[in-house]
């Protein structure tokens, strides 16, 4: 059960931390780019992954290591803006997929490059 509470929390504080910058950046750029409700696995689809992967413990990591979403908190306001600078040069639901996959991969690698760093 304390997992669970402490998996929510981290979470919640990685998508508050994202949410502050990106939905501001959406409601301003939303004359360049059609937003589909789909896009807000955003907040998640990372998340799961850097999480799956720590429960697989693929890897050695510490409790130092349970500040890594921090990084996928950042480079979600960093593919909304790349979102809208695309603009409709390509199409949108494309480019849309592709961030998400992008942040999938972020997520991944984070994990990945991170090495252990002491409690």
């Amino acid at each position: 059960m304390e997992t669970a509470v402490l998996v929510t929390y981290m979470w919640a504080v990685h998508a508050a931390l994202a949410a502050v910058v990106a939905l501001p950046l959406a409601y301003f750029g939303r004359s360049r780019v059609t937003w589909y409700t789909w896009e807000l696995t955003a907040f998640v689809l990372p998340f799961s992954f850097w999480l799956a992967l720590m429960f697989v413990n693929w890897l050695p990591k510490s409790l130092s290591n349970l500040g890594e979403p921090f990084n996928i908190s950042v480079a979600i306001p960093i593919a909304t803006t790349l979102r809208i600078i695309i603009g409709s040069r390509i199409p949108q639901r494309y480019s849309a997929a592709t961030l998400l996959l992008l942040l999938c991969l972020t997520a991944v690698v984070t994990y990945v490059a991170t090495p252990v760093l002491p409690e």
